[in-house]
């Protein structure tokens, strides 16, 4: 009675060892209980990994009735028709699809009897396909061009953007404040119905992005005040920055220089040298907006920083959280646009741009950057990291600055003669992507000629 006690207590754990074992351990912890032979004498010998009972209890003497009654199929016993569990594995009654680290190809081993059924390879487990957050049954390519067009969208801003606020191309120019404001509580509303879903926490989606919107707010309004003065290309590849400045803070916050964010500084520093001249001609080449436009991946770096942090609370609000950033900017914006640009400005802008409808060309480029450039934008971009790597996205939108060389040669026809340093900047943001052990066998190999 004792040992029949045990036995059922030994039972109820057993279903709890999934959450006990990590995968590779119990994946050789469940293989233990498939042995040939007697269903009932592996299961007693291994029920918890302890062998509990040397060998079986005597069988009643019991003369057995034969029926002609057939059997039902037993679904874990593969028949000619059905597929083995390597090719077709079978979920488990607690949610866990193991690997199993057996690699003979034997496809007709047991299965214990609390459904814990194993893939025979290492391919069938959902973390180890080859791509980080996508499934093999979806097809990938409209999602890595959507990535894209966002590179595309997002390249295409800076030109437009300078297109309003700079005096020298048109008559009617909008001030960086009003023109920031604008698109933002244009995209803002556009977004704002995601904020009220009923799945969103609202009060930590307003305040959350209400700091973020601070350093947005700073970020797109230097970005419009230096393309007042400065190129559309050199904006861009500036703005890239933003990436080598995040692996420097993050190795700041670990006190540890890395190769990574080593190799990316100074890739970094000698492509804004050589993009604004500054070896040549000393640092004349350092004009106020210049100066102006570096803020723009300092502030950019701060809000990825704190959008990372404030998304981990909540992972599925993406958009609701997206939509209290821009409203935030906007709010900041419009702040910056009455104290530094006249209490007037923003009201005798809105009415200058719409004066004529939607047939202004300033009213085409608020209702380009505020819907195209970030209200899709930022849509498909939330889509299709379900089913691109960050990685790969990361990589794609590195070619936002040469976008914006290109189209402010084609919209404003801006000459751009600072290829050696862009081709330096986006090989810095490159290098930020790539593994630690690629760079760390690199100086190895290096360590090892020396030597």
């Amino acid at each position: 009675m004792c040992q029949m006690r045990a036995l059922f207590a030994l039972l109820l754990l057993l279903p709890t060892s999934a959450y006990v074992f990590p995968p590779a351990t119990q994946s050789l912890h469940a293989k233990n209980q498939f042995h040939r032979g007697s269903p009932t004498t592996a299961f007693r010998r291994n029920s918890i990994g302890l062998n509990a009972y040397k060998s079986p209890p005597p069988r009643p003497n019991i003369k057995p009735s034969f029926s002609t009654t057939p059997l039902p199929p037993n679904p874990l016993i593969p028949t000619a028709n059905s597929k083995s569990p390597q090719t077709q594995p079978l979920h488990s009654s607690i949610g866990l699809d193991l690997p199993s680290l057996s690699s003979t190809g034997d496809n007709t081993s047991d299965h214990s009897s609390i459904g814990l059924d194993l893939p025979s390879s290492p391919s069938s487990h959902p973390l180890s396909s080859t791509s980080e957050n996508t499934s093999d049954n979806v097809d990938r390519t409209p999602w890595i061009l959507s990535i894209c067009f966002v590179a595309l969208a997002w390249g295409l801003n800076f030109p437009v953007t300078k297109l309003v606020t700079d005096s020298g191309t048109n008559a009617l120019t909008i001030p960086a404040g009003s023109f920031t404001c604008l698109r933002f509580a244009l995209s803002g509303a556009a977004l704002s119905p995601f904020l009220f879903l009923k799945s969103t926490d609202l009060k930590q989606n307003l305040l959350g992005g209400l700091e973020v919107g601070a350093y947005l707010a700073i970020g797109y309004v230097s970005q419009a005040v230096g393309l007042q003065t400065e190129t559309a290309g050199s904006a861009g590849f500036l703005c890239s920055l933003q990436v080598v400045f995040v692996t420097l803070l993050a190795a700041a916050r670990t006190q540890k220089i890395s190769p990574k964010a080593l190799s990316s500084a100074v890739l970094a520093v000698l492509g804004v040298a050589q993009l604004e001249g500054i070896g040549q001609g000393g640092f004349e080449g350092l004009t106020p907006g210049f100066l102006i436009l570096m803020l723009q991946p300092i502030a950019f770096g701060f809000s990825y920083l704190r959008i990372e942090n404030l998304m981990k609370k909540s992972p599925d609000d993406a958009l609701p959280f997206a939509a209290s950033q821009m409203l935030a900017t906007a709010l900041f914006a419009g702040a910056y646009a009455t104290m530094f640009e006249g209490g007037s400005t923003l009201p005798d802008s809105f009415h200058a741009i719409f004066a004529d409808g939607l047939a202004s060309p300033q009213a085409l480029a608020i209702g380009y950057t505020a819907l195209f450039g970030t209200v899709i934008s930022v849509a498909l971009e939330c889509e299709a990291l379900k089913y691109v790597s960050p990685r790969e996205a990361s990589v794609i939108l590195t070619s936002e600055p040469l976008v914006a060389s290109v189209g402010a040669a084609m919209l404003l026809k801006e000459q751009f003669d600072g290829w050696l340093g862009a081709a330096l900047i986006i090989l810095a943001s490159v290098v930020t992507f790539l593994p630690d052990k690629y760079l760390t066998m690199f100086n190895k190999g290096e360590e090892d000629g020396s030597s």
